[in-house]
């Protein structure tokens, strides 16, 4: 019995050794593609990552980075920092059988940075942790509120959460961000903004390389913002149950359609008795291929921006597109606006979009209504429609007017009466 147990015990010891060895080497084979990969793809975009030192041991690990950000990357531009940005990324891991779990904490690589250090003082916990048996890798950033009143008013960050899933070879992303909003009150031109929690869900999968197929929601709970000084648009405006879905998702072996909607669930304007309920945008656009997916992701030194949007704008042009506005629209004081359109757009090149000729290869349908009720409300708009209906263009129908429109070789037309020439 006591040889079988001993036995027992060796077994698993060496299984523990082995997963223990595996962690480590996984490790540090892993960290080094990961540098290579962020620096392929954010290299162009003005952001570089280099490893400076490490220390590995049988139980652990300690590594620094320096992240570096370019004077033109937009965060650097937004921080107003003319000479970038530069960090210092300190990692320190611990080594289980199978399992790595890391802690993160940053600090300025140059003195232009640690003053800005000091002026946003965030209380954080950022890391990350990779399971080798179940193929999963996590990271994970939350900060504190913190306040900055060193510029015009007081400024007050509420809490924010970041969380990614993935597995290990990031073949996918799942990303959860959660942030209680941000309030500014003081400020000399006496605006006030409160803006509510906000929460962001995507799913991220990669398709030869790049990240195409996705899915994210936006929400957000509210947006106040209150004028006190500034005459006729002194007021409050607030907008609640903001949200906003993207999707991306494959048609064919090659092709993908994109579907954007946002929404806003009131808007209200205080003294005056405006109210937009229901403002909804939904749009769909089909015929996306993967060479125009990596054309829009491209970057060369050797050439100009407009090369590179007329390179993209080629591949788009190359196939036929549908392009649906499956709904715009909204109640304004519960009277009804809503336009809908289906449009298909042949082929065609970056010179017929810089020669202003896209329009003579877009046709379709689309109708216009509005309210009639609305319509009384307005003097000007009343009398622009009744010149309207004069002409045929406008039909009144149940207490709605509307507009069909259509629109080939460049030629709009409504209710049949051509109105206008692309």
């Amino acid at each position: 019995m006591k040889v079988k147990v001993m036995g027992a015990g060796v077994v698993i010891l060496t299984i523990l050794a082995g997963g223990q060895y595996y962690t480590q080497a996984s490790y540090r084979d892993r960290l080094h593609q990961q540098i290579d990969k962020l620096n392929t793809l954010y290299t162009p975009q003005g952001i570089s990552v280099t490893a400076k030192s490490a220390a590995h041991s049988w139980l652990g690990a300690t590594d620094k980075f320096a992240v570096d950000l370019a004077p033109g990357h937009p965060l650097s531009q937004v921080l107003g920092q003319s000479s970038g940005l530069h960090i210092l990324v300190d990692n320190k891991c611990q080594f289980w059988p199978f399992y790595v779990s890391c802690e993160n904490t940053l600090h300025a690589n140059d003195e232009a940075t640690a003053n800005l250090a000091d002026t946003f003082d965030i209380q954080y916990t950022m890391g990350w942790s990779a399971n080798m048996l179940v193929n999963s890798l996590n990271s994970h950033l939350a900060t504190q509120s913190f306040i900055i009143d060193q510029y015009d008013g007081t400024l007050t960050v509420n809490p924010l959460s970041i969380q990614t899933d993935s597995d290990l070879a990031t073949s996918f992303i799942d990303l959860l961000v959660d942030w209680q909003g941000i309030s500014l009150t003081g400020s000399s031109s006496g605006t006030n903004i409160d803006m509510g929690k906000s929460v962001i869900e995507a799913e991220l999968t990669k398709i030869e390389g790049e990240y195409f197929v996705s899915e994210s929601d936006i929400t957000l709970d509210s947006l106040t913002i209150t004028s006190q000084d500034m005459g006729v648009m002194s007021g409050t405006i607030t907008l609640n149950a903001l949200s906003a879905a993207s999707e991306l998702e494959a048609e064919t072996a090659d092709t993908y359609e994109l579907e954007q909607t946002f929404s806003i669930s009131k808007i209200t304007a205080a003294p005056s008795d405006i109210v937009v309920e229901d403002l909804t945008f939904d749009l769909a656009l089909d015929g996306l291929t993967k060479r125009f997916l990596a054309k829009a992701k491209a970057s060369d030194d050797t050439l100009t921006d407009q090369q590179l949007l007329n390179a993209a704008l080629d591949e788009f042009g190359a196939v036929t597109h549908n392009l649906d506005f499956e709904k715009i629209g909204f109640k304004y004081n519960q009277q009804p606006v809503l336009f809908t359109a289906a449009l298909t757009i042949d082929k065609h090149s970056s010179a017929d979009i810089n020669q202003g000729k896209l329009g003579n290869k877009i046709s379709g349908k689309a109708n216009l209504s509005v309210a009639q009720a609305l319509v009384k409300e307005n003097p000007v708009a009343a009398m622009l429609i009744q010149e309207k209906l004069k002409q045929g263009v406008v039909t009144l129908n149940e207490g709605t007017y509307n507009m069909p429109l259509t629109l080939q070789n460049g030629v709009m037309k409504a209710n049949g009466k051509a109105i206008y020439q692309l």
